[in-house]
C-alpha cells in the first residue's frame, strides 16, 4: 500500500452518517470533472504551494482561502505563527462545518487567526478591511474547483502572470499514478502572479519619483 498524498484529521466529521466510499467518489468528480486522483493531487499540490510561499517570507502572513465552507485546510496544516487566514464562504455551511470542526477538537495552529468571510456579504472588500486585512501588505489567495471560464475572465482583468502546471508532471514528482484520463477542459492547476503594484508598494514609487523630480529641481539644468 502507498503513503498517502496528504492526512485530512477532520473530514470524516463532516460526513453523514449514511455517506459510503462510492458517494465521496462521485463528489470528487462532481466538483473537478475527473476522477477523484486528480482531486486529491491537486489538494496536496495547493497545500505544498502555499507552505512553500508562506515558509519563505515572514511578511507574507495574510492567507486567503476561497472555499465552499467545508476546507479543512486552515485547520489540519501547520502555519507560521502570526498568520491570518480568512475563509470566503457561504456563511450557512461555514456556521455549520465550524460546528463540527469544533465538536472534534480541531483548531487553527497556534499564535494565527481564523476569521470567516461571508461571500454573500455586499461589499466583500469592505468586509477584508473590516477584519484586518491589509492591502499593503503581501498576501497569498488559493481556490479549488474554479470554472476555468471564470479564471481566465479574472487572469485578464485583473493583469496576472500565469503558469499552468500539467497533472502528470504533478503526479511524477509525488509518485502517484492517475487512474484515468483528464478532462483537461474542466480542470487545470495554475500558480497566478498579479503583476500590478499594491497601494503600499505604489506610495513608495511615488515618493520615490517625487525625491528625483525635487533633487533636479534644487540642481538646475545647465542652460545651452
Amino acid at each position: 500500500m502507498t503513503d498517502p498524498l496528504f492526512i485530512d484529521p477532520y473530514a470524516g466529521c463532516l460526513l453523514s452518517l449514511d455517506v459510503n466510499h462510492c458517494d465521496m467518489e462521485e463528489y470528487a468528480i462532481s466538483i473537478t470533472g475527473s476522477s477523484p486522483s486528480y482531486y486529491r493531487i491537486a489538494t496536496k499540490y495547493i497545500d505544498d504551494k502555499l507552505l512553500n510561499f508562506v515558509s519563505r517570507s515572514d511578511d507574507l502572513r495574510q492567507i486567503v482561502l476561497l472555499t465552499d465552507g467545508m476546507d479543512t485546510r486552515p485547520l489540519r496544516m501547520n502555519w507560521p505563527r502570526s498568520s491570518i487566514l480568512y475563509d470566503v464562504s457561504p456563511e450557512r455551511i461555514f456556521k455549520v462545518t465550524s460546528q463540527r470542526f469544533k465538536g472534534v477538537g480541531a483548531k487553527v495552529s497556534r499564535g494565527c487567526l481564523l476569521i470567516h468571510i461571508p461571500v454573500e456579504s455586499s461589499n466583500l472588500l469592505e468586509s477584508f478591511y473590516r477584519n484586518g486585512f491589509n492591502g499593503g501588505r503581501s498576501s497569498i489567495w488559493a481556490l479549488q474547483t474554479a470554472k476555468k471560464e471564470r479564471l481566465e475572465k479574472l487572469f485578464m482583468t485583473y493583469g496576472f502572470r500565469v503558469t499552468v502546471v500539467d497533472y502528470e508532471e504533478v503526479a511524477k514528482e509525488m509518485h502517484f499514478s492517475l487512474d484515468a484520463p483528464l478532462e483537461t477542459s474542466n480542470s487545470v492547476l495554475f500558480v497566478a502572479e498579479q503583476l500590478r503594484l499594491s497601494d503600499a508598494q505604489m506610495e513608495i514609487w511615488r515618493t520615490h519619483f517625487e525625491r528625483i523630480e525635487e533633487e533636479g529641481d534644487e540642481e538646475g539644468f545647465e542652460e545651452l
